[in-house]
């Protein structure tokens, strides 16, 4: 038999452009599933998909002989079925980049699978290829500074899959469901689905960001009958880090690496914030700042210093009144104080309209729900001095903390 001899065809500027034009329709259709997928679930969408496809071709096919039929099947159950059912599913759950990448695993695959089954033995050179594209997706979905934070962040993402801070119900509202806390998203609207998929997009990837500071741990302390978690890093004199509101640990960032220079850094996430248990009470500052002092304890650090910044500050100061003899050092950051002067006037500003807004149970957790990027980066950058400081990742990791 002749062997065959490709014709090799010159790159046009027409084709260069139709190749460029293939290759961006089908990295769009990976945006396209994905919103999809906010409105349907994954087997649905996969029988939609090939329901509009057989209408189109349907026409132009002609009906297939008794011998035809069951390759035909075979094909439709393997490639129809259960590839595209199991991307589907896989692609609901995890981000449309890394899947589009891993997705192009189907070519080496081929490749390895052709060999046992076709007897089409690779070349060396082909090996290699082989090689470096699972390396290269490897590297894309696990990057490897990350494979001791993965915990933390499958965490956060279970967290977000249950009713805001697992609120409980009184005992007086148990039989009537009045604090039930009820959160059905609509998924009627299109343009909605579209703005909370690019969103659910952004606070994965700022989810990931935010277990990643090099030179750091994370751990959950268990205080009482909470889990406080606290990043944990550096060597020296022992300092406890209290973020405000509506940050979490993830504001002391940029000064952590400086700061674990010359001191042993704890920045911790309050009750209620980040990774921390959000229980239905004790949010008065004494019983916060015990839960602090208690993770200090924990760590086996008897005296330490404390800093604390917006309400962390209060936080900070009634930790020093409570516990005199264990601080070392005391920084309050940015707010005034509870008993002392200018704070009845400072509570009456309209700047400060929040502090009431948040006391009205549930409230805000019903409003907000689906809007915690708008509400955080509004709330951030009407009150910051330098609108630089904080980037748009740093706005998802916060409003993922809401989330």
């Amino acid at each position: 038999m002749d062997r065959l001899v490709a014709k090799k065809i010159p790159m046009s500027p027409p084709r260069i452009a139709c190749a460029v034009l293939v290759s961006l329709l089908w990295g769009l259709q990976f945006v396209v599933i994905k919103v999809g997928l906010t409105a349907f679930p994954p087997l649905f969408f996969v029988a939609l998909r090939f329901a509009a496809v057989a209408a189109i071709l349907l026409p132009f096919v002609g009906r297939p002989t008794r011998r035809e039929l069951g390759p035909m099947i075979a094909t439709s159950v393997f490639l129809g079925g259960l590839n595209f059912a199991l991307f589907f599913a896989g692609l609901e759950q995890g981000l449309a980049s890394v899947s589009a990448v891993a997705n192009q695993l189907s070519t080496p695959f081929t490749v390895l699978l052709a060999w046992p089954f076709l007897g089409e033995r690779p070349s060396t050179r082909v090996i290699i290829g082989v090689a470096l594209a699972f390396g290269g997706v490897a590297l894309t979905v696990a990057e490897p500074s990350a494979s001791v934070k993965i915990v933390p962040t499958l965490l956060q993402r279970f967290k977000r899959t249950i009713p805001f801070c697992q609120r409980a119900p009184d005992r007086q509202g148990e039989a009537s469901g009045d604090n039930q806390l009820h959160r059905s998203p609509s998924h009627g609207d299109l343009p909605r689905d579209i703005h909370r998929f690019f969103l659910t997009e952004a606070r994965q990837t700022a989810l990931m960001m935010s277990t990643m500071l090099k030179g750091f741990r994370h751990r959950m302390v268990r205080v009482g009958d909470v889990n406080i978690h606290a990043v944990i890093g550096g060597e020296g004199p022992p300092l406890a880090l209290l973020h405000g509101f509506p940050q979490t640990w993830w504001e002391w960032r940029r000064v952590m690496p400086r700061l674990a220079e010359t001191n042993t850094v704890v920045a911790v996430d309050l009750r209620g914030a980040g990774h921390s248990d959000c229980p239905q009470g004790g949010y008065d500052k004494v019983t916060m700042a015990a839960d602090v002092h208690g993770v200090m304890q924990a760590l086996e650090f008897e005296r330490y210093a404390v800093c604390g910044h917006d309400i962390g500050a209060v936080v900070a100061l009634a930790q020093a009144c409570t516990y005199r003899s264990a601080i070392t050092r005391l920084a309050v950051l940015d707010a005034s104080q509870p008993g002392w002067s200018g704070w009845e006037a400072n509570c009456a500003k309209h700047a400060l309209w929040h502090f009431a807004f948040h006391q009205k149970r549930d409230l805000l957790e019903r409003l907000l729900f689906g809007r915690e990027y708008d509400y955080v980066s509004t709330f951030i950058s009407d009150r910051a001095f330098g609108h630089a400081a904080h980037t748009v990742e740093d706005m998802h990791v916060f409003a993922s903390a809401l989330a």
